[in-house]
């Protein structure tokens, strides 16, 4: 049986058209998606420090958690997969119960863990992977998913504007292209990481 990772934010959750909305509405800002260029929200103008950014993502998790919708496909692709599915997210674990209560409502067979890529004090997502034997992982963030990759996992780039201009991995540009991709992965290969695009 494949073991299966994926990141929930703007993965599997739509997470920053949700968080835009709840910020121009909050703050009467205008922030676009496709201006998100960066997973450092801050550098994109949503606040004007790290921890301003972090402040507002905190004000809308405690809010929006049980209503961020799913990314379309994400659920019937992940019902459809013949493998054990981990969620691997880098949200702060003071949003665990949240999280899990949000993973299990659409996704029962699927384990939660939180890793401390952002927020620290934590085992990073590559360390999980290896731990687990993660063979297939699918991340938004470059770091993340190269990191993985450099583990021996095979990971994908979800394509998003914050990605956009990293090469070295093979990217996924929605739910039916990782189910392509997976069906593809044979038992220990790992695929090129000079095949990325921009």
């Amino acid at each position: 049986m494949k073991k299966i990772g994926f990141d929930l934010d703007d993965v599997i959750a739509d997470c920053i058209p949700s968080l835009l909305e709840f910020y121009n509405r909050r703050y009467e800002k205008n922030l676009k998606f496709e201006n998100i260029k960066s997973y450092n929200l801050w550098e994109n103008g949503m606040g004007k420090t790290r921890e301003d950014s972090v402040r507002i993502v905190d004000e809308f998790s405690e809010e929006e958690i049980p209503r961020i919708p799913l990314i379309k496909g994400a659920k019937e692709a992940i019902e459809s997969l013949d493998g054990k599915i981990w969620i691997i997210t880098s949200r702060h674990v003071k949003y665990k119960k949240a999280t899990y209560d949000f993973v299990k409502k659409y996704f029962p067979m699927a384990e939660v863990i939180h890793s401390g890529d952002f927020h620290g004090n934590g085992i990073k997502k590559q360390e999980i992977c290896k731990q687990i034997g993660i063979e297939f992982f699918v991340d938004d963030n470059y770091d993340y998913a190269f990191d993985c990759a450099k583990n021996g996992v095979n990971a994908f780039l979800f394509d998003k504007p914050w990605n956009w201009g990293k090469n070295g991995l093979r990217r996924v540009k929605n739910w039916g292209e990782i189910l392509k991709n997976l069906n593809g992965v044979k038992n220990g290969e790992v695929f090129s990481r000079t095949s990325g695009q921009g």
